[in-house]
């Protein structure tokens, strides 16, 4: 379910996010395959993992991010898509939907951020689509936030952005702190400028 939940975030969010392409999403109009592959890295071969992922490419809507109505029919998409998945998984496993949901939001959530960063754009739309009420994608949990690293003198050093539920993690040694991530927590994702 991770292999499938993230190889298909990764596909269908940039379509989105950077082009406004909204695929038809029904399990019937996607193919997904999984393959292995010898790859020589410093004169030795390693095995690949690679996936292909296509569409009907009748069934492509050429849309706008910005657009609500589009991403409702971007998010309902998703949630069409993978309740059949995730019915099977739970059938199978007897996990629980909702965690599995909850995964599977997780996988888009980062997918997002990653767009978002690539694109020069914003999380903004990434919660609209996982904060909707009632939709299995929402969890009140799911926030971005970035983290900052600083050094020893109080320097920021590195920042980067996640999406997770975190405070501040703090490491030390023979108490003298060695790292510390300062991690801010926001209720609505703030524009970069």
């Amino acid at each position: 379910m991770n292999d499938y939940a993230y190889i298909f975030a990764a596909t269908t969010v940039p379509l989105f996010f950077g082009f406004g392409l909204v695929p038809e999403l029904a399990p019937a109009s996607v193919a997904l395959s999984f393959d292995t592959k010898k790859q020589v890295h410093d004169g030795k071969i390693y095995p690949s993992r690679r996936a292909h992922m296509g569409f009907d490419e009748a069934g492509i809507l050429y849309g706008r991010l910005d657009d609500p109505a589009d991403e409702d029919l971007f998010r309902i998409g998703i949630e069409k898509h993978f309740h059949l998945v995730i019915d099977r998984v739970h059938a199978k496993t007897k996990l629980s939907r909702a965690a599995l949901w909850r995964l599977f939001g997780d996988a888009i959530a980062q997918r997002f951020l990653d767009a978002g960063l690539r694109f020069d754009a914003i999380e903004a739309a990434a919660m609209s689509i996982l904060k909707t009420p009632a939709s299995p994608l929402a969890n009140r949990e799911l926030h971005y936030f970035n983290l900052t690293q600083y050094d020893r003198h109080g320097k920021a050093v590195r920042e980067t952005s996640a999406n997770a539920v975190v405070a501040a993690v703090f490491i030390w040694s023979r108490r003298h702190l060695l790292f510390h991530l300062h991690v801010e927590i926001a209720s609505k994702p703030r524009r970069r400028t």
